[in-house]
């Protein structure tokens, strides 16, 4: 009796132009579809050649580990898999299942999402205390503008 496999995805962003992944024409880039392994309008960051996400599926034995996944990942470039799993290794990627924090040591089950995630680049909370000060300061949207105290006079 064969012994039972499971797939996984394992997902990570990458840059179109240090990949090679996708053409740097930008008028390419508008092409560039989520069913293709791209962003869905085509533009990233930089509104040109910006992210994009891949994906690649692995088999493995049932009762695989993240590790094992990622040292059979095979990719179109082996030199990218290397690197993942070298960027991993160092901490400058994270790895996520489904999201949540994990280590190389987690069991796989049937249709896991390994992500490699980068570290944030900010402080969800403090960028978004610099974007309101911002547009205070701007006199922009009223929503932003400080309220008067009820009980100050004047």
């Amino acid at each position: 009796m064969p012994a039972e496999t499971i797939r996984v995805r394992v997902v990570w962003v990458g840059d179109a132009v240090a990949t090679g992944d996708r053409p740097v024409d930008k008028a390419a880039m508008p092409q560039v579809g989520a069913d293709d392994g791209g962003m869905m309008d085509g533009k990233g960051d930089d509104g040109a050649h910006g992210p994009i996400v891949h994906q690649h599926v692995v088999e493995m034995p049932a009762g695989a580990t993240i590790a094992q996944a990622l040292a059979a990942l095979v990719t179109p470039a082996p030199a990218d898999a290397a690197g993942l799993r070298a960027r991993v290794a160092d901490g400058r990627l994270a790895i996520a299942l489904f999201g949540r924090p994990a280590t190389g040591a987690t069991v796989l089950r049937e249709d896991d999402r390994i992500e490699l995630v980068g570290p944030l680049r900010a402080d969800p909370k403090q960028a978004r205390q610099h974007r309101v000060q911002r547009q205070r300061e701007a006199g922009g949207d009223a929503r932003w503008r400080r309220r008067a105290d009820p009980g100050s006079t004047g």
